[in-house]
Formats: structure tokens, sequence, C-alpha cells
């Protein structure tokens, strides 16, 4: 990459000096344009580029929304969706990669990037993140190219807000797309690259058929978006204003909201006004107010970018200083006989206040899967993250409650990646009062040694040794029950992701023995929401470790899509997650990791590669003892047992009596 990188700019410094006056003139042309309309926010220094000037011909800039004087912008990716859709304009949308400078071209200053760090860090809605839109002139635009794009980002700046109501968004990845777009009709199918002999074929007239008529490109791409501007609600195919609107908003966030909606734009259109404004219905998950404004402004950044210019070539590094945790041995003011200033928690991250309805929820599924025991003692998987955090709080808070007596401890791996520090949670977990073990092992570059071809996943290698550390520490120190993090909606994506890549039902199991009898492994967070987690987490100011897998980089998470696809039909079906979890139930509640078991068992797929023990045949006889509340009916392992032979004897009965039917009739 760098070496492709140099190469590029090589050759960039060989092109002739034409090159950079006809890119220069382009871009001047733009700025002198666009200066004319006062919603074209454009960023950096203000001045026009010279040749071989150190600016790119790169123009980065926002869209005011207009519905008042220093109001709400156009989201960056709701502009590149307009200039795709309606004039076929190749532009770039997204926060800036140049981190401090790009806060500064956005006028954000450092309480308010914390403010949206934390946003995005505990909410996960990425639509909230602030960000500009990007075009670029190359010298081999022709006058023509160059005029469409000056007059489309002006029609866009001029008309745009009024298509709003045509489009929505995904909180989840901030992406735009149009109410009516199908991404099946735009699928280009292999064989349009097929060979005139294959032309004939019946896959080819099959993929054509299912494939829309192309739509010749308008002469004129400015009329065909006023038209589009007018058909869009009134015409053969209208967008029912009505129906406009979005998915719900964090209402903890809802002052960082510095875009409009397009439940704005349908009010106003509906009201028929010549001006933009803003919905009053809700579009937070809570009552919440609404900012008017955006909590980021560009439109005074040009002066301060020019002073700061002036004054860039004495800055140096040493302005920036980026936050570490502690002391670090080698630095310049490292002192050995000083003492590292010990972190101070909130009063809250100390002793949280477990709401009742979480504890209810823990609690339920402990007695639901007969998870602890009388006299067990608990290892905690802490990662650091706000599921394991929280599950931990929850178990002390049960602790102290239940009649049933056990012990909790925590154990933390570290895989010796720079990417992930968990030291800070031993200062926490010292100040909690808890036993902690940190176990650390360098895994990656274990993987890098030891992985199998045959299973190249570096991901299902690193879960095997994190689980056998774990093992090992419970054993030596006379653990019995190891108590994970994995909430109710790791357990949804976990089933819908071995239904549609591997064909088979199965997910992970609430409370289970391992293969040698001698250890069980249990996840009492099966009935919580991650958002009640987040919130818990959030609310409490609990010290969440950021967790940054280099391999997760790598290539896409498959969870990650499947998340996303889960969030969207949650909009659309609230009770989704409820009802996955009664779908899961069976699941859930197998209490063994026995590979050769009865048939109805191998249909369900147990989890016997995540423990990757020998198989074992009955469980840990040992009396089951409900944690709350005492002498209620329990639902152990032998009821499920019970319960899923019946179902299975009673479902092939069934299935007989309806085909001895059928053949009678």
């Amino acid at each position: 990459g760098c070496i492709r990188t140099g190469l590029a700019y090589h050759l960039h410094t060989l092109l002739p000096e034409k090159v950079f006056e006809a890119e220069v003139q382009g871009l001047h042309n733009l700025l002198e344009r666009w200066k004319c309309n006062p919603r074209i926010e454009v960023l950096g220094q203000p001045e026009t580029p010279r040749p071989r000037s150190p600016r790119a011909a790169i123009v980065s800039f926002m869209i005011r929304y207009g519905n008042a004087p220093g109001g709400l912008y156009l989201h960056y990716n709701y502009v590149v969706a307009l200039l795709n859709d309606l004039f076929g304009i190749q532009a770039r949308g997204g926060c800036a990669c140049a981190g401090p400078y790009g806060q500064r071209l956005l006028g954000l200053d450092a309480a308010t990037a914390k403010a949206f760090d934390e946003a995005l860090m505990h909410s996960a809605q990425e639509v909230l993140r602030p960000g500009f839109v990007r075009v670029g002139v190359h010298f081999t635009m022709s006058t023509a190219e160059l005029e469409l794009l000056g007059s489309a980002v002006d029609w866009v700046a001029r008309n745009g807000w009024r298509l709003l109501p045509a489009y929505s968004f995904c909180v989840e990845t901030g992406e735009w797309h149009h109410r009516l777009s199908t991404p099946q009709q735009d699928r280009e199918w292999l064989s349009a690259s097929a060979p005139p002999v294959l032309h004939s074929s019946p896959l080819r007239e099959l993929e054509t058929s299912l494939k829309t008529k192309e739509q010749k490109v308008p002469e004129d791409l400015l009329a065909a978006a006023d038209t589009a501007l007018i058909t869009s609600f009134k015409g053969e195919n209208p967008i029912p204003l009505s129906s406009t609107r979005c998915p719900l908003l964090d209402a903890d966030y809802a002052h960082l909201v510095w875009f409009a909606l397009p439940t704005d734009a349908a009010d106003a259109l509906r009201a028929q006004e010549p001006t933009p404004c803003l919905a009053t219905e809700a579009i937070f998950t809570k009552a919440a107010e609404r900012p008017s404004e955006s909590i980021f402004s560009i439109s005074d950044t040009g002066k301060s970018l020019t002073i700061a210019a002036e004054t860039a070539a004495t800055a140096t590094d040493a302005e920036i200083v980026p936050f570490e945790f502690g002391c670090e041995e080698g630095e310049e003011n490292f002192d050995a006989e000083a003492k590292c200033e010990k972190p101070t928690y909130a009063a809250t991250a100390l002793a949280p206040k477990v709401p009742k309805s979480l504890r209810s929820q823990v609690a339920g599924a402990i007695k639901e899967y007969d998870m602890i025991r009388e006299g067990d003692r608990l290892l905690v998987g802490l990662s650091g993250g706000k599921d394991s955090l929280t599950l931990l709080h929850v178990l002390l808070e049960l602790q102290r409650r239940s009649p049933v007596k056990f012990t909790v401890a925590a154990a933390t791996v570290n895989p010796e990646t720079p990417e992930f520090a968990p030291e800070p949670l031993i200062d926490y977990l010292k100040a909690l009062g808890v036993t902690y073990h940190f176990l650390s092992k360098p895994l990656i570059e274990m993987a890098k040694c030891h992985l199998d071809p045959k299973k190249p996943s570096i991901c299902s290698f690193c879960a095997r040794m994190k689980r056998g550390m774990l093992y090992t520490c419970m054993r030596e120190n006379a653990y019995n029950v190891l108590c994970l993090g994995q909430h109710l909606d790791d357990f949804a994506e976990s089933f819908l992701m071995s239904a549609f890549r591997n064909g088979s039902l199965r997910t992970m199991k609430a409370n289970y023995a391992v293969a040698a009898k001698d250890l069980r492994v249990c996840r009492p967070l099966v009935n919580v929401r991650e958002k009640t987690l987040a919130n818990f987490a959030k609310e409490n100011r609990l010290p969440v470790i950021a967790d940054n897998c280099p391999a997760c980089f790598a290539a896409p998470k498959e969870r990650h899509r499947i998340k996303i696809m889960l969030s969207q039909q949650e909009f659309e079906h609230p009770d989704l997650f409820w009802s996955l979890s009664s779908c899961m139930k069976p699941l859930m509640s197998i209490a063994q990791t026995e590979k050769t078991m009865d048939w109805w068992r191998q249909l369900m797929a147990d989890e016997d590669d995540e423990d990757g023990a020998a198989p074992a045949l009955t469980q840990v006889a040992r009396p089951p003892s409900p944690i709350v509340p005492p002498g209620s009916p329990a639902s152990g392992p032998g009821n499920d047992h019970t319960r899923l032979v019946l179902v299975a004897v009673s479902s092939a009965i069934v299935g007989g009596i309806v085909v001895a039917l059928a053949r009678c009739r």
C-alpha cells in the first residue's frame, strides 16, 4: 500500500504544469459559483488555490437544511445519495480521516467531540457521526462535466430538502436510501458480461426477465431532477407524505442531532410551507427536546482556519498530547521512585444501583435454567465491555440478596495486543473487593504459527484459546461455574448466522456442563437486551474497556451484518427479539456438550466445537437449588430433557396421524 501510494505521488509530480492549471481553474470555478448560495458551506481555507499549491483539487462542503439562520444541516450521506440518484455523480460522505484537523474544519471543540464519541460508543447510532461531502476536480473532466457538478450541488442546496420524505436511513450505518428502491432490480448479473454465444441460454433469458428495463439517461439532468421533484409525491407511483417516518433516535443524545429528518420536510410539504421546518411528532425513544440548530457550525471557521494556517509552520506535535492511562516506563518524565496517580471512579461505578427490572430478568433466567446452586463458586469472564461489567454487578447484587450462598470472582484474558489494554481492570476490581485473575498470552502471535489451515478463522482460534485459559484457571482455583456475558441479542444473532450460513438450528446454550463434567458454563443475561446493558453501563459510568481486535478489521463482520438486519426488522416488528427468544428456548435449554446424543439432539446441532472437549454422557449430578425464590418448582436440565423428548415424540405421532388421514381421503 505504501509503495503504491508513493508511486502515485511520484507520477503526480511528473505531470506537466498545464494539468495543475486545469485542475486549479476548475476548482476556482466551483468555489466562485457556490459562493452565491448561502446554504453551501465549504470547509477549509477560503482563498483560491494557486498552481502547485498544497491544496488538492478536492472540495469538502456541507449543505444547510434552511429551517433557520444557522439551523440544521442535510446529512452528508443524504446529499451523496441525491447526487448519485439524480445526477449520477459519485461523491464521498463521512467523517474526516484527518482527526483533529477534520474536527477543526467542522467547528467541533474538545467537549463536543467527546460528547459525540461517547454517543457513538454507547448508542451505536452511526447516523449521529459528524462529517461532510467531498467531490473532486480532475484534469480529465470536460467543461460540461464541471458545469454539471457545479449545477448539481447548487440544485441540491436549493431543492434537496424537498425530497427528504422520499428517503430513509439506517441508524446503525448512517446510510440513506430511497424508500422505493429495490436492490434486486438493480442487481448486475454475471451473465451480463457473457460471450454472445451464451446470450440465448435459458439462464440468460431468466436473468433478463428479472432485470428491470434500462432507462435512457436524460439529456438535461437538471430538468429531470425538477421533474422528479414534482412527481415524487404526485404522479403514477407517488410516495405518500402521510406515511413518512424514520427510525427513532436515542433521546439521551437528542442535543447531538445536527441534521434534518424526513419527517421534518414532510410536515413542511403537507403544510405547503415555502421554507423548511421541524416536525412536531416524536422522533426519540422517549420525550426529549429537539434542537433547532446544529451543535456545530462551519460557517465561522474560515477566518480561524486562515489564522491557524499562518501559524501551522511553527506548530509542533507536542501541542497534541494523547491521553494515556497511568505511567509508562521509558517516557522522558518517568520517575521510577514516584508512584503513578491512582485512577478515581464515580460512586455509581463502585456501587451501582441495579434496577429491579434488570435484576428480575437475570434472576428469572438463573431460576429457569438452574444456573446457580448452593455452594457454587462463580468465575465471571470479564472482558471489560459493558456486558460483562454489568453481569458482574448484577451477580454481586444477587449474591447479597439471595438465600442461596455462592461466591463471585472474575478473570480477564489479555491477548497482548496493542489495540486491547485491559490493565485498568486490575485497579477497578481491587476497588470493588472482587477476587481477580489476570491471564495473559500472545494469542494473535500464536494464531500465526498454530492456526489450523482447515479452520482459518482467527476468531474461532482466539475463542478456543481464551476458553481453555479460563477452564485452566477454574480448575486451579476450584471454581465450578463460568459466567459469560452474552445477551439476548447475541443469542438471536448466533441463531440466524447458523441458519443462514450452516443450514442448522443452533445457538448458544444458557447453561450446560462441559465434556469433562467438572465445570459448567452459564449465560445469565439470556433474557436481557443489549440496549438495557448499554444504558446501565452509561448511567453508572462503568469503566468500559474498548475492545479493538486487529483481526476484526481484516474483513466485514458477519455478526455485525446480522445485527443491522435485526435492527431493521425490529423497526417493523417491535416484539421481534421476544418472539425469537420463545423460538430458541428448546435450543438454549440443552444442558450437555454430548456429540453422540439421540437423533433429536443431533438435529439441534449442539455447540461441540465451541468447547473443544471430549463428549460427556451425563450431567454433573447435583441437586437443583433455584436461586430465587426458594421453594419454587425448578426447571432444571432433567425437566428440559423430558420436555424435549415429549415434544419430539408428540410431533412424530401427530405427523403420523396427519399422513394416515391424508391417505384415507
